[in-house]
Order: C-alpha cells, then structure tokens, then sequence
C-alpha cells in the first residue's frame, strides 16, 4: 500500500503527495483530467512527441476532504483518493462509477546504459463487463480488446496508437512513447505497462459520447491537443523513444473511428 500523507490544491489541479511518490491531477476540461505519478515529489519536464497543448483555459474544480478520502469535482468528472491506499475511483458527475486505479509501480531498470523506470498500472475489474475499444489499428482481427492483450509499438501493417475506449463512456489516453501493452488477458484485471518511463502519465477522458462532433471530440481533434504531422510514426533511438509522431494526427485515426 502508498498511503496519503498530504494533499495541495492550486489553479489547475491538485498534488497528492504519498509514502512512496506523489499523484498529481491537473485539470484540463472539466470533462479531461491528466493524471501524473512519480516517484519522487516533484514531476520531470519531458519530452512531448503527441500531446502539444500545454496550457488549458482554467475549468472549475472543488476539492474536499474527510478522514478517509480525498475528492476532485468538476462538472462531469469526480476523483476520489482513498487516505489508506492511494487508490483512484473515478465516477461521472451523478455518481455512477466509471472505473478505477488500483495500483500504480514505477521499477528502476536500466535501458541503453539509461537509468529509468519500468511502469506499470493495474485496475482491479471484478466489478465490472465494459468492453475495450481502439487502440490504433491492427492484424490481428480483434474489435473488443475485452479479455485480450496487445503491443503498442509501430511493425509494419500495425498502426499503434495508445488511446483506449471504453463502453462505460470514458477513454485513457496513455502518454507514453515507448513500447507500452495493454493487457486485460484475465478479463478482471487490467494492466497498462511500459518499458521506460520517468514518470506515469496519461489523461483521462470522459465522455460519454466520443463520436465526431461531440464536445470531447472537438477539444481533442480542434483545439491543438495532438501533434499533427502527415507523416506514420516511425522508430527512434532517443531515450523513451518509439513513436515519434501519428500519421495524420486527426481525431478519427487516434480515436480509432477511421474505419
């Protein structure tokens, strides 16, 4: 367990700080919040080779707390941190539950003489049937990735892209450029790793309509979010590198409605 030991809340979102590390949240939309992990109680500068939007137009949020949680509001989105665990639910503005973030694990390794980390996200599923749409483009003949596992890496004929959706109304956009899995093989647990990271991030969408046209559509495809570049991703030898950028960058092909 990565008990909560302090919380500070400023204009864009709020920091948890933990035993082991500190979750940060910051507040994109009031229907996106970015979520952050690192093992350390500050957050590193990377390298951005998807996500250019860096400034967002301030969204109204609420914090509260009691005894044995910590809350984030905005007016779809709520995120409640368990005090004993660190463990994220998040629910839409009713309260109807989405899903949640059991575990987060950040292992040193080391990669081309680099030290970094391997990381890991695991959410326990017990509770729930929601089939896994998206993920880019691939051969193996799968549309639901409920009870499946796939790479996210660029192979010839595979289009890789980290953006999962799902039934229940909410996507995860995984900020990661190195080679990452999504693995919900036993069908109650999920796992979202990668081989080299210095931190978690990744950005967590609510819906519950993603189709063209559709608020969260617009913020993502119109308002300078994703790197757009006419050109497919290709390979690179950088630290953290695999994908370098997204061929043709529109909503369509990172959501995954390209056909």
């Amino acid at each position: 367990m990565n008990p909560v030991h302090s919380s500070q809340k400023d204009a864009s979102g709020l920091t948890i700080f933990l035993a082991k590390g500190a979750l940060r949240f910051q507040v994109c939309t009031d229907s996106m919040v970015r979520v952050l992990y690192s093992p350390r109680r500050d957050f590193p500068k990377v390298a951005e080779y998807v996500v250019i939007k860096s400034a967002w137009t301030p969204s109204a949020f609420e914090v509260t707390e009691t005894a044995a949680e910590i809350t984030l509001s905005t007016a779809k989105l709520k995120l409640v941190v368990a005090k004993k665990d660190s463990v994220i639910v998040f629910y839409d503005a009713a309260g109807k539950k989405l899903t949640q973030e059991n575990d987060r694990t950040l292992t040193p390794a080391e990669v081309n003489g680099e030290k970094a980390y391997r990381l890991e996200r695991f959410t326990n599923m017990w509770d729930t049937q929601e089939a896994f749409y998206g993920l880019g483009q691939h051969q193996s003949g799968v549309f639901n990735w409920r009870g499946e596992s796939v790479d996210i890496s660029q192979d010839n004929t595979n289009i890789s892209v980290p953006l999962l959706l799902s039934s229940s109304g909410y996507g995860i956009f995984w900020n990661n450029p190195s080679r990452s899995r999504f693995n919900n093989r036993f069908v109650h647990a999920l796992f979202i790793s990668s081989e080299v990271a210095d931190q978690m991030d990744y950005y967590f969408i609510y819906g519950p309509d993603f189709r063209p046209g559709s608020p969260v559509y617009d913020d993502m495809d119109k308002k300078g979010f994703f790197h757009r570049q006419n050109q497919r991703c290709r390979v690179s030898s950088r630290r953290n590198g695999a994908l370098r950028c997204f061929q043709s960058g529109s909503a369509q092909i990172l959501l995954g409605l390209d056909g």
